[in-house]
């Protein structure tokens, strides 16, 4: 992951985030307790035209969300995942089948 400062989302700022490709995962492990996990999260304007993917979140090991299709023109994608009791949180962006697997996909997240 590249740990970003001042991250731009559309027209908001961010001041910090990360950027990994399709089939990255991230996990963060929750050092104390956590209630929610909010971020934005989106497409780079790298990425390639209709080359969509869906981002997700798992509590440990249970799958706690994941987004629609999304392609780099689409607008921010808003992430709410409920953490209580949850130690580790995997987030992972996941390029859909249609894509060619060695091609990546830049994705920018945002913690809000």
């Amino acid at each position: 992951m590249w740990q970003r400062q001042s991250l731009r989302i559309d027209s908001g700022t961010h001041g910090r985030g990360g950027t990994v490709h399709a089939r990255s995962p991230v996990t963060i492990d929750l050092n104390r307790a956590c209630v929610a996990y909010d971020a934005l999260t989106r497409l780079d304007k790298l990425t390639p035209v209709g080359s969509p993917v869906r981002f997700s979140g798992r509590g440990d090991d249970t799958r706690l969300w994941q987004s629609p299709a999304v392609t780099r023109d689409e607008p921010p994608v808003p992430v709410h995942l409920p953490v209580g009791g949850v130690r580790t949180l995997p987030l992972v962006v996941q390029a859909e089948p249609s894509r060619q697997p060695d091609q990546p996909q830049p994705s920018h997240g945002s913690r809000g």
